[in-house]
């Protein structure tokens, strides 16, 4: 009998019998207070997220390494694509700097 079966049989039991009203009282103050501290132990957003993944990863191993290959490709597919353009960036300023700027890019009505 896991956990879950033994409180519901409990909670049968205890049902059934007969309370005072002090015990009913004491009962729901109990109950009220157990609920804030369950609450107050959740997990951020954050951490759920990042347990849930954890799961994820433990049920679907291929699927999980797949989807990290991609990731890791598209980080480093635009880390390349920054560096390609920031390269372009120096290139023109060297050229700027250089009084060495053909006149089609004076023309140009991005410049």
């Amino acid at each position: 009998m896991n956990e879950r079966e033994f409180a519901q049989k409990l909670t049968r039991q205890l049902d059934r019998a007969p309370v005072s009203p002090n015990a009913a009282e004491r009962l729901r103050a109990a109950r009220e207070a157990a609920v804030a501290h369950a609450s107050a132990q959740t997990a951020p957003g954050l951490a759920r997220a990042g347990n849930g993944l954890v799961r994820f990863w433990h049920r679907h191993q291929a699927a999980s390494i797949g989807m990290l290959l991609a990731l890791s490709l598209a980080v480093a597919g635009s880390g390349w694509q920054w560096h390609q353009a920031r390269e372009a960036e120096r290139a023109l300023e060297i050229q700027l700097l250089a009084d060495e700027l053909p006149m089609d890019a004076l023309l140009s009505e991005r410049f």
